[in-house]
């Protein structure tokens, strides 16, 4: 069996409600090297005169060559890299400095915008020895609010607080001088090794320029940088470098990113002595000395950027008020292409009273300036509210109550969930009472109604979770959870209340919710359209049919695919495909064996939980991730691999690159359904949503640990190569990357799983698709047949299967 990199582009042609997952790929480097070479001395070659010369003559001719071949060869000229070598050694020689770093970031996230300006000053003193301190404030400008703060290392504690508060704070720290140095941008921040040209700029060589750099910098996070382009400079005065400046461009998750960088190095006037402990009142006791900045970070990055989709999820009980309420709010906002705002709230509702039930729905569109919504069965349309307003809106619906300061949060642990920073922790109980009123504000118009009956409010428990994504700073999800009880006439009467949040940026996600269309698009240069592969298939009857190797993601290319395509569409009776993903919602919901095979394919139907399936260590940072995108309380009920699926699809869908509703199959769909179209399913819809439910325990439990390992970066990597390599048609290239096996070596037990991996998802369907296009063949009707492209290529696939039993395949020219 080979164990070929097809199973990876099967995952990601799988049909969407199965999911998606990454392969591995490993990325070697190489630098080319390049020497000198001088010659000094005469050559070893005889030297043959036709002139009969004496021998003084030669002997003088013989001393004169051992002077010169004694003589040392001239030193070569020192390189600009030689140069800025000795340079940079200064710094890191020095025992103290200055640093004034200027940092210009403007960042693209979905498609708004954000721009930082920072400023930060920074003392250095007694770096390598047992006196090592520091001290510097920084101040940062976003959307014209201005954050400054200042940090302190004395005597193994890292200090921070913020100067905007006057009675802020002071954060401290425990850690080592050499990890909190490298929390600073090193004195020197460029890496020669990374570029392919450094040149002196000018004749004093006191100016020298990195160019062509093959990555970003290192203390950028390199590993998760897709770099664009990256160049710097350094300018020298009496060999000591003075400034640097860096320019980078470059993509990391879903965040496009242009940075400059200028850093001024000078030796420090402070000793070690000017130096001192700040005074310790009000100090928090923290592991991570940045974690202020992370939270303080995050909370207004949420505030200000109100266009994209949120969930909120309440819980309350009271047995004093006999109340018990549940509420799903879902909210999708977004800023069109024209500058106006669309805006969906969903809203619904479940409130138990003591004598009654009542369910509610609410729905609201907010679209053109105008917002809609239905009050007692009739449609009202009033004036939308301002900007202002809706941001404001927004931000009350997702974000208040939303604890997020170090000093009100108590036994903080931090885990590293790989793209996001999972923080659990107690809340100071002097924020309860605030908490309880929120919850009773949800179900009583004047919740302070309870206080006349209330003579304590004892709390038991009170906790929260949050999860910030690392690549933009956002929050999202937070788990805020209070068990207390209301104390009447001696009596405690339970109280509960929970609030969960999910946010997530994702405009043109929100944008589809909202209109139920793709997010506009923007016909790309012709040089640029795809041109996918794409094949006629004839019998010996002349029946003839159209095959479509597909992948189920896409951006504004597939909506401009060549003419081939859709002339061969607009001439077939019929499209086939894996299933109809424009209706198959709808039928889950009114199909009852359908909604059961979905349940039964997303979910444990047999009293088992993922617990029972998955080794602990796998199963907490499942767990992990599905609080991170918001699946709080349902992961424990939800099957690994779908699990693993949605995990995939946030991943996708948080970086706006490629979307689903933009993949090539969900187009041909609209386009088929619009001309009426037949739409053949080439599979059983109930099999195919059940097909994972084929894998053993022991086969997912493998491919989970082969997952967990990818980070958003390296996922997308992958994703955005296979989706590149389908646009530009190249059968030769996809075959070779389709049968080349896995690298590395495998156990017993990968290989093991990755057979009975290629068997249920590979083989087993490429046969049931072979059937169905036989078929189709021999009915004599035209069939446009679109299926995933691990399906059409690769060894013993389609076009092999076809080709072998008598059928012409023939490869579809596009016109130049």
């Amino acid at each position: 069996m080979i164990f070929t990199k097809r199973l990876y582009v099967l995952l990601l042609t799988l049909a969407l409600l199965l999911g998606v997952a990454a392969c591995d790929g490993e990325m070697e480097e190489s630098a080319d090297t390049s020497s000198e070479e001088s010659v000094a001395g005469v050559s070893s070659e005889t030297i043959e005169s036709s002139d009969a010369e004496s021998s003084l003559a030669e002997s003088s001719l013989a001393e004169s060559s051992d002077e010169e071949s004694s003589e040392p060869p001239p030193p070569p000229e020192p390189t600009a890299a030689d140069i800025f070598a000795d340079a940079a050694a200064v710094w890191a020689e020095a025992d103290n400095y200055h640093h004034e770093i200027e940092i210009v970031s403007d960042r693209i996230i979905g498609t708004i915008g954000y721009t930082e300006e920072t400023e930060r000053t920074v003392d250095f003193v007694g770096i390598g020895s047992d006196t090592f301190a520091s001290m510097g404030e920084t101040e940062t400008i976003l959307f014209d609010t201005v954050f400054r703060s200042a940090e302190q290392y004395v005597g193994s504690n890292a200090y921070f607080r913020f100067l905007s508060e006057e009675d802020g704070s002071l954060y401290v720290s425990e850690m080592n001088a050499d990890n909190y140095m490298e929390r600073a941008l090193p004195a020197v921040i460029l890496t020669p090794s990374l570029y392919s040209e450094v040149t002196f700029a000018n004749e004093e060589k006191t100016e020298i320029v990195f160019s062509g750099a093959s990555d970003a910098e290192g203390w950028l996070a390199a590993e998760n940088v897709w770099i664009n382009e990256a160049s710097g400079v350094a300018y020298l005065k009496d060999g000591v470098i003075e400034i640097m400046e860096y320019s980078v461009s470059y993509t990391r998750g879903p965040v496009t990113a242009y940075e400059q960088y200028t850093v001024k190095l000078s030796k420090s006037d402070l000793t070690a002595s000017d130096i001192s402990a700040p005074n310790a009142e009000n100090t928090v006791e923290i592991k991570r000395i940045d974690l202020p900045e992370i939270l303080n970070y995050a909370s207004f990055m949420l505030a200000s950027s109100p266009y994209g989709s949120g969930i909120v999820r309440h819980e309350l009980f009271s047995e004093l008020a006999g109340v018990y309420f549940n509420e799903q709010l879902s909210l999708d906002s977004v800023m069109c292409e024209d500058n106006s705002i669309r805006m969906e709230l969903d809203d619904q509702c479940y409130l138990q009273l003591p004598s009654d039930e009542i369910e509610t729905s609410w729905n609201a569109r907010c679209e053109n300036g105008v917002i809609t919504y239905l009050e007692d069965g009739k449609t009202v349309t009033e004036d939308a509210p301002t900007q202002e307003d809706m941001t404001n809106l927004i931000f009350d619906t997702l974000i208040s109550v939303t604890v997020m300061i170090p000093d009100m949060m108590h036994a903080l642990e931090i885990t590293d969930a790989g793209d996001f920073w999972i923080l659990e922790f107690d809340i100071d109980e002097s924020l309860a009472k605030d908490f309880e009123q929120y919850g009773f504000s949800l179900v009583l118009s004047d919740p302070s109604i309870i206080d006349q009956f209330v003579s304590d409010f004892r709390v038991k428990s009170f906790a929260g979770k949050l999860s910030i994504d690392k690549d933009t700073g956002f929050l999202t999800a937070s788990h805020y959870s209070i068990e207390a009880a209301h104390v009447a006439e001696g009596e405690e009467f339970g109280f509960a209340f929970v609030r969960n949040l999910f946010y997530e940026i994702g405009d043109i996600s929100a944008y589809y919710h909202i209109t139920e269309n793709p997010y506009p698009d923007v016909e790309p240069p012709k040089e640029e359209k795809a041109t996918p592969t794409f094949f006629e298939v004839t019998d010996k009857h002349g029946n003839k049919l159209y095959l479509l190797g597909t992948i189920h993601l896409g951006d504004d290319r597939t909506a401009f695919l060549p003419d081939e395509i859709y002339d061969a569409l607009d001439a077939s009776d019929a499209l086939a495909v894996e299933m109809d993903l424009l209706t198959v919602s709808d039928r889950i919901e009114e199909d009852k064996e359908l909604h059961d095979a979905y349940m039964d394919a997303d979910f444990y139907t047999d009293g088992s939980t993922l617990r029972d399936h998955i080794p602990g260590g796998i199963y907490e940072k499942l767990c992990r991730r599905m609080f991170a995108i918001g699946y709080e309380g349902y992961a424990d009920s939800m099957r690994p691999i779908s699990i693993d699926s949605a995990y995939a699809q946030y991943l996708t869908e948080s970086c706006n690159y490629l979307v689903c509703e933009k993949g090539v199959d969900v187009r041909l769909l609209t386009l088929a359904h619009a001309q009426n179209k037949k739409v053949y399913e080439i599979e059983d819809v109930k099999a195919h949503l059940l097909t994972m439910n084929g894998l053993s325990d022991e086969t997912v439990r493998v491919l989970l640990k082969t997952n967990m390992r990818y980070q958003r970066t390296h996922y997308l990597a992958d994703e955005l190569w296979a989706y590149e390599l389908w646009c530009s048609g190249d059968v030769d290239t996809w075959n070779e990357y389709l049968n080349t096996e896995f690298s590395g070596k495998l156990t017993p037990e990968q290989v093991k799983a990755y057979e009975e991996y290629e068997r249920v998802l590979a083989s087993d369907r490429d046969l049931i698709m072979f059937d169905g296009i036989k078929e189709y063949l021999a009915s004599g009707e035209t069939v446009f047949v679109a299926v995933g492209m691990a399906h059409v290529l690769g060894d013993g696939a389609l076009v092999d299967m076809l080709t072998e039993a008598g059928y012409t395949v023939t490869l579809v020219e596009y016109e130049q």
